[in-house]
């Protein structure tokens, strides 16, 4: 028995042993992070990410957990530039007290929520912060109240150790942005208990330019190639009126006969049919034919003679479609097949390709 005693004494005092060796090494990093920090400020970024570590081995040895998808130590760093700087623009931030799938924080993690924003200008300087609105938003997309700061939320073990919350950035139209200019958006985190930390993200959201893109999908001895042109432009323009330019839900609530006045772009297609020959039971197709506007479609004329062993050759002369035009709508893609009359050929056509098989320019 007092052999299991000593036993027992000795398996305590090496478990004390380990645990002051630990905290040995956690204050031997943060005196030297701090020596770091006023002794030699130019390796200040180093210095904060031994810190971050050493932070993050000092909770976890507490079971204390506090992630992001998002948000790091370390400041993460996200950028868009497929926005057109008209609509809402929505970011979902997910935070959660897990280490792994087995592993957790032991307690709800409470923490707070602090942000600030810029609105650049490509060439240098910023807007006013005011001609965008800014939101922060709980986990079911309600606004949240941002006169009462801080904005407190709580990552509940009830909640499988999860939280999201979201910020969205929608333009009032004071201001018209440029291509390149961009929202600086800076999200801290930071935990208040049962213990202290925060998390930073940043998020440059960019302009960029508004395009119709179109590609050409296709194989070798695929009897059709398919052209897929997308509009992504957000808005209608006034058939009579070029300044009348109205958004798609403006759009959405005109009745069917004034849609008539407004369309968002107009698509021309040219292509040689000894090539490729249009699909008429597109919808383009019928719809140009059912708007019975000539200038809609054009035609050529190929004359194809045929050898005839037993007498005259055979000639014969026939109308192909070699240009089409069409309207297409706000934000839609369209999908429009040609017949391949060598099928053995590759039509495929992206960014890095230099022949287009079918010609596409829009107004």
């Amino acid at each position: 028995m007092d052999n299991n005693k000593r036993s027992k004494t000795r398996i305590r005092r090496k478990n004390n042993g380990i645990r002051k060796l630990l905290f040995f090494l956690i204050l031997l990093f943060i005196t030297i992070f701090i020596f770091i920090k006023v002794i030699i400020p130019g390796v200040t970024t180093f210095s904060r990410y031994v810190y971050s570590a050493v932070r993050s081995f000092y909770l976890n040895s507490k079971e204390f957990y506090f992630n992001s998808d998002k948000l790091s130590t370390t400041v993460a760093t996200f950028e868009s530039s497929n926005w057109s700087g008209v609509g809402e623009y929505e970011v979902p931030i997910n935070m959660n007290s897990r280490k792994n799938i087995n592993e957790h924080s032991k307690t709800d993690i409470i923490y707070q929520i602090e942000y600030e924003y810029e609105v650049c200008k490509a060439t240098g300087g910023n807007y006013d912060p005011g001609c965008i609105d800014f939101y922060l938003k709980d986990t079911n997309r309600q606004v949240i109240d941002l006169t009462h700061t801080p904005i407190e939320r709580t990552i509940f073990m009830s909640s499988n150790y999860t939280d999201t919350f979201f910020f969205s950035v929608i333009p009032n139209g004071t201001v018209a942005f440029k291509n390149r200019d961009f929202i600086l958006v800076r999200i801290k985190a930071k935990s208040t208990k049962p213990y202290k930390t925060e998390l930073i993200g940043e998020f440059k959201l960019i302009i960029g330019n508004q395009d119709v893109t179109y590609k050409v999908e296709d194989e070798p001895y695929n009897p059709y190639a398919e052209l897929i042109i997308t509009n992504e432009f957000d808005y209608y323009v006034s058939k009579t009126d070029s300044e009348d330019r109205i958004t798609i839900d403006e759009y959405l609530g005109l009745t069917a006969a004034q849609r008539e006045n407004y369309y968002s772009k107009k698509i021309e297609l040219s292509f040689d049919p000894t090539e490729v020959v249009l699909d008429t039971t597109s919808g383009v197709y019928v719809d140009a034919i059912n708007n019975n506007d000539t200038s809609d479609i054009a035609y050529t004329t190929i004359t194809k003679t045929y050898p005839n062993p037993d007498g005259p050759d055979t000639v014969v002369t026939t109308q192909y479609i070699n240009y089409i035009s069409f309207y297409i709508d706000a934000e839609e893609s369209k999908v429009i097949k040609f017949y391949k009359v060598d099928a053995s050929q590759d039509y495929t056509y992206n960014s890095d390709t230099d022949h287009l098989i079918v010609n596409v320019t829009y107004t």
